[in-house]
């Protein structure tokens, strides 16, 4: 028996050896379908599940943060609007009643004692106080009363007072001052301050003296 003889013996198997590779390539083959099968049925079913899961649990951290972004907003809308209401109030407070401006001046000329300021004058804008030609019917419910201080005192003393104006319970808006100097009253100074009254111009019966509260 020659060399190619017995290296074709070799590769040739028995019966018994190829059911063996028959039966062992089916099963693996079989395998891998089950291994793609168990993919393909649960593993990516329960892959896109999650995946859908994880969707979820991200809108909703946004909805939530958009939630608290939200109440935050709302919360300090809620404080703006309550500082306004409150700013407001302080307004309505200030604002007297047209027939208290006699109080209104004894107010001023007191205010004015205590910073050594005696005052001269107060006039307010007759023209304004006491129209003529208004029309029957077509009064304003609030009135800008022009007025004008005349005083004298020292100029740091003026100065004193022109800052505690927004503190007077009543509502007068300074837009000018003068400083005069008069050799006969050195070292005080005229000065002559200019400003409008805030004035409710409402019947008598609604309106109360607020003047000293």
């Amino acid at each position: 028996m020659n060399k190619k003889e017995t290296k074709e013996k070799k590769l040739q198997l028995d019966p018994l050896h190829q059911s063996f590779l028959v039966k062992y390539g089916v099963a693996f083959l079989a395998f891998v379908l089950i291994i793609l099968g168990w993919y393909f049925v649960y593993f990516r079913d329960a892959q896109l599940q999650m995946n859908r899961y994880a969707s979820q649990i991200s809108d909703w951290m946004q909805k939530l943060r958009t939630i608290t972004v939200s109440r935050d907003a709302i919360d300090g809308l809620e404080a703006d609007i309550q500082k306004m209401k409150e700013e407001i109030e302080a307004i309505e407070r200030k604002v007297y009643h047209i027939e208290e401006i006699r109080e209104i001046a004894r107010q001023l000329v007191v205010t004015a004692r205590s910073y050594r300021l005696k005052v001269i004058s107060i006039v307010p804008s007759y023209d304004v106080l006491f129209p003529v030609e208004q029309p029957q019917g077509e009064q304003k419910p609030l009135v800008k009363l022009p007025i004008e201080i005349e005083m004298t005192g020292r100029f740091v003393n003026a100065g004193r007072f022109i800052e505690k104006i927004p503190e007077l319970p009543f509502a007068l808006a300074p837009n000018g001052v003068e400083f005069h100097s008069d050799p006969n009253i050195y070292p005080r100074l005229r000065i002559v301050l200019r400003g409008y009254l805030f004035l409710l111009n409402e019947p008598k019966s609604t309106g109360k003296s607020r003047i000293g509260d």
